[in-house]
């Protein structure tokens, strides 16, 4: 009789723990719909190369792009990494397809109403259940160095190039004081340089399958 209540109790047990994991497998594979702080677009995967020529000592692309690796990848009990970004001077020359490759330059334009410009912002349709599109191309970003007050603190390039990446990975800029605690918004400019631990967590998101892909 004893042996058959136990019989019963742990085929209960397997029953309910089934049922929780497939309840946990079913809200982990749910793909979720994309957030405003982001632009709808990433890379095919983690693997991106950073490329610039710029003067490390005044603009420290390298360094950024590392900051947004430990950022990401802060859990290191996961792998594969779920951010890769890797600096090079020549990201073709190093292999990489123009569609896993961003480049971080300058340009001088008073007149232009801002400090980042983007080019090659073509998009492909992801298809299957991915709610973002793929770069066409490695997008372009570019930091006005025309309007000083874009560049004039070794703070506000920081921020510049941070925000620029973070835009590449599909990050959208923000302006709205109500997105202050952000890298992404030009509010933040002399406050905050490295990326925030959202900013961070939403760009983990995304490349390791939320929105679909």
């Amino acid at each position: 009789m004893i042996r058959r209540i136990l019989a019963a109790v742990v085929a209960a047990l397997v029953i309910v723990t089934g049922t929780a994991s497939a309840e946990a497998h079913t809200t982990s594979s749910t793909v979720l719909e994309p957030l405003s702080d982001m632009n709808r677009a990433r890379y095919v995967d983690e693997r991106i190369c950073v490329g610039s020529t710029l003067d490390p000592a005044y603009y420290p692309v390298a360094a950024t792009a590392q900051l947004w690796n430990n950022a990401v990848n802060d859990d290191s009990s996961v792998t594969p990494p779920q951010l890769a970004l890797d600096f090079s001077t020549n990201c073709a020359a190093d292999g990489y397809i123009a569609s896993h490759r961003m480049t971080i330059g300058t340009f001088s334009n008073p007149d232009y109403n801002g400090c980042l410009y983007f080019t090659n912002l073509g998009r492909t349709p992801a298809g299957g259940d991915s709610q973002l599109d793929y770069w066409t191309q490695g997008p372009g970003v570019y930091i006005n160095a025309g309007i000083s007050g874009c560049v004039s603190t070794a703070q506000r390039r920081g921020h510049q190039i941070t925000a620029g990446i973070g835009y590449a990975l599909g990050l959208q800029l923000l302006t709205s004081s109500g997105w202050a605690s952000r890298v992404m918004c030009t509010c933040s400019l002399d406050t905050i340089r490295s990326p925030d631990n959202t900013s961070a967590y939403r760009v983990g998101q995304i490349y390791t399958g939320s929105f679909g892909g």
